[in-house]
């Protein structure tokens, strides 16, 4: 069976970095849209590959159109 392929924007901290290694626990691979800190999204990024799921991050800001074009790209 595939695994699932979920977007969550804001998903490098807070809230959004505990629904991402939720989602990761639960079997779903990831892709993680943040707007600033590179080193808060490749931690983000190391913990949801540690708990077994694949993991792209993508530096977007989601108030440009053509930004999550990008993101959803990569999905």
């Amino acid at each position: 069976m595939e695994r699932p392929l979920t977007l969550v924007t804001g998903g490098t901290r807070g809230i959004g970095a505990a629904t991402a290694l939720r989602l990761a626990a639960d079997g779903h691979d990831l892709v993680l849209g943040y707007a600033r800190d590179d080193e808060a999204a490749e931690e983000c990024r190391l913990a949801v590959v540690d708990a077994g799921a694949h993991c792209v991050v993508v530096r977007a800001d989601v108030a440009d159109p053509a930004a999550v074009d990008g993101l959803f790209a990569e999905a």
